[in-house]
């Protein structure tokens, strides 16, 4: 059995992995920025299912890196073996005519662009949890602060506000 190298077959192998990991990355951008809004909106408990869901996509996502790359060897190992140690897609989109590699160059481009999104997300977030948390501390500092004793039918009672009493007890 011989082995025919198709170089076009193995940019399409590339086009179909690139646009599959690009549909990964966006889900994986949208949980990002859902578990941003969380923070913001200090809905913590639904953070750790965006990070679940996330962890599945990303494990997904590398998978896909990894076919992707067998594919990029294998067109370097046959079309370019002096690259063969340092070829990347960009070197491959530069050697082939633009007529065959303009949809990979577009699809490359839109990856790299979700990429850098949540990477500045991935930034964002952390320093999001510690304000929701810093936010939270002076929250019960603040409570704290304010309550009162009051009396009532039921005997001495602490009071926050008129309205917040044996809750407060319980979690101070």
């Amino acid at each position: 059995m011989v082995f025919m190298f198709n170089l076009y077959e193995e940019l399409t192998k590339i086009e179909i992995l690139l646009s599959k990991e690009i549909e990964v990355y966006k889900i994986i951008l949208e949980d990002e920025e859902k578990k941003v809004n969380s923070i913001i909106n200090t809905r913590l408990q639904d953070i750790h299912l965006y990070c679940d869901h996330q962890n599945e996509k990303m494990t997904e996502a590398n998978e896909l890196r990894k076919m992707r790359e067998n594919v990029i060897d294998l067109i370097v190992l046959n079309k370019f073996p002096h690259l063969s140690e340092t070829a990347t897609l960009s070197d491959i989109i530069r050697r082939i005519p633009l007529n065959k590699t303009a949809r990979i160059s577009a699809l490359r481009l839109e990856l790299v662009t979700l990429m850098a999104r949540l990477k500045h997300l991935n930034k964002l977030a952390p320093k999001l949890f510690d304000e929701a948390l810093d936010l939270f501390a002076n929250m019960k500092e603040v409570l704290n602060e304010s309550k009162k004793v009051g009396y009532n039918n039921k005997g001495k009672e602490h009071v926050v506000n008129r309205k917040l009493s044996v809750l407060v007890n319980k979690q101070v």
